[in-house]
């Protein structure tokens, strides 16, 4: 919804109407006040990696403790000078800044209004974060996260199996420097023993080898 959109929508409705604006805590205060109309422009990048650029129309209402409502038709005037002063106001996504008792400051995105019990109900709904990425549809279930480009993922995987150690038979390498073929080697033989033993098939002959060794040519 535009700016233009709310003020022709509410413009179709009594001017004398209170116009309560309601979050899902409860309306807003009787003497509420419209403070601010801003266009703002937003540079952004998203977490896959996508710049967007954009701009809202942001309507900052401040909570009230008065009497009654503002009507229809005084909300509607404030509008229509707004956009008189501030060209592409009207045209842009309109946001709706508030927070109940002023405490803190809340983004809404408004609903149609609507007329109920002689008044104008303008709804405000609540605006979550979101993922781009998985909004437009990109993400997919190969994808391993929507927070950083593929190609970015592939090079930190491999990275990571490149600093991992090549693993030895028994626990892992040998610490630099010894004498052993494994860390379960090198332990073994710290503690005086003769190794671990995993590598003594390898390195003893066998015995049909060392018979065939010691015969000669002819015997």
């Amino acid at each position: 919804m535009t700016l233009r959109d709310l003020i022709n929508m509410i413009s179709t409705l009594p001017a004398d109407a209170p116009l309560v604006c309601s979050t899902t805590d409860g309306p807003i205060g009787k003497g509420y006040h419209v403070t601010e109309l801003k266009l703002a422009s937003f540079n952004s990048i998203d977490c896959g990696a996508q710049r967007d650029s954009w701009t809202e129309t942001i309507l900052q209402l401040l909570d009230g403790q008065g009497r009654d409502h503002m009507p229809v038709g005084k909300f509607a005037s404030i509008l229509e000078q707004s956009v008189r002063s501030i060209k592409g106001l009207e045209d842009s996504p309109l946001r709706i800044e508030f927070s109940h008792g002023n405490r803190g400051l809340q983004i809404f995105e408004p609903m149609a209004p609507e007329f109920v019990d002689d008044a104008a109900l303008l709804k405000l709904r609540t605006i979550q974060a979101q993922c781009k990425p998985a909004m437009r549809g990109k993400q997919t279930e190969e994808t391993v996260s929507c927070c950083a480009p593929q190609s970015q993922l592939s090079k930190d995987e491999n990275d990571f199996e490149a600093q991992v150690p090549e693993q030895g038979c028994c626990g892992g390498p040998a610490p630099n420097g010894v004498d052993a073929c494994c860390a379960k080697d090198a332990d073994a033989k710290a503690a005086g023993e003769a190794g671990c033993g995993c590598n003594s098939k390898a390195t003893e002959p066998s015995m049909e080898s060392s018979q065939s060794s010691s015969k000669g040519c002819c015997s």
